[in-house]
């Protein structure tokens, strides 16, 4: 049977250092640029952070967290995906869900098929949508 429990996509809490920060030229204090100034103790994975995610519910309580805490104005933006993300995941699973009942019933009442060997006559085998995140 198809597992339909969502995996948690971290893609969102990931945000962009500054470059100039980087090269030690940002001209903008970390509350005024929309790139991240992380500490020396946030890994830098390709030019990216990722942003903890217990400080965006103000509630981290670690001394030296390996996440970057965003400033208000990043961090207004992560939430804001954040829920644009939860709404598009949602939809996706509203939209698809009674699809993949319908054929999975179908394939039950017909006792399965195997995916090595043609349909039998007058089964049509449609399309599954799958979403990796």
């Amino acid at each position: 049977m198809l597992n339909l429990t969502p995996a948690r996509d971290k893609r969102w809490l990931m945000i962009e250092v500054c470059r100039e920060f980087q090269r030690g030229k940002c001209p903008r204090d970390d509350d005024e640029c929309r790139y991240a100034h992380p500490p020396s103790h946030v890994a830098i994975d390709n030019g990216h952070v990722t942003a903890c995610f217990d400080s965006l519910k103000d509630q981290c309580t670690r001394d030296t967290c390996k996440y970057l805490h965003p400033p208000k104005l990043v961090k207004e933006e992560l939430q804001a995906s954040s829920r644009a993300f939860s709404q598009t995941q949602t939809a996706l699973q509203q939209l698809c869900n009674p699809v993949m009942l319908q054929q999975q019933a179908l394939c039950a009442s017909q006792g399965g098929f195997n995916l090595n060997q043609a349909p039998s006559e007058g089964v049509t085998l449609q399309p599954v949508l799958t979403f990796r995140t």
